[in-house]
């Protein structure tokens, strides 16, 4: 009710959010440190009690909200722990650097998991990341995924970093 009181009154609602800004920006400026000091080298991650590790330059924003336990897709670890238990394969289509594929092999190392990444830069840091982690079990594919077999153009950062997304849409990459 309280809550309720001070969130939908137009008077209060931005006094106690100017308040709540000031205070998480200056006092608790959590969310700023995380990204001024990214994680760099060989990091060991903890996923809900799930250890493995990754390779980084400073340019995984994934390894580094993941590191920092800042809540990156948690329910989706949390769903496929679940959903994975009587499973024998899994594709992880868009693969990235293989977060999602080196934590179905640390929990459920009899899976068959087939990574998928069409950007090379990507593809090359999720085969490191199988290699620092000695996992057999993942083959990693170097394409895309769809409909019908063709071969198109994916529009990826012109300095060739690693991505969170790429895409076939040529205007894409104006907006990188």
């Amino acid at each position: 009710m309280i809550k309720k009181i001070f969130r939908d009154n137009r008077i209060l609602n931005p006094v106690l959010r100017s308040a709540i800004r000031f205070f998480h920006q200056r006092i608790f400026p959590i969310d700023r440190v995380t990204h001024l000091y990214r994680i760099y080298g060989t990091v060991k991650l903890d996923i809900s009690g799930t250890r493995f590790k990754i390779f980084t330059l400073s340019d995984d924003n994934i390894a580094n909200e993941l590191y920092y336990q800042l809540g990156y897709e948690l329910n989706e670890f949390v769903l496929l722990r679940q959903l994975l238990k009587t499973s024998r394969y899994f594709v992880d289509v868009g693969a990235n650097t293989g977060m999602f594929s080196l934590y179905v092999s640390t929990i459920y190392p009899t899976i068959k998991v087939i990574s998928v990444e069409p950007h090379p830069t990507n593809f090359s840091r999720l085969q490191r990341n199988i290699q620092l982690n000695d996992f057999t079990r993942i083959e990693p594919i170097p394409c895309a995924l769809g409909s019908v077999p063709k071969t198109i153009s994916f529009t990826i950062p012109s300095d060739r970093s690693i991505s969170t997304v790429a895409s076939a849409n040529v205007n894409f990459g104006s907006h990188v």
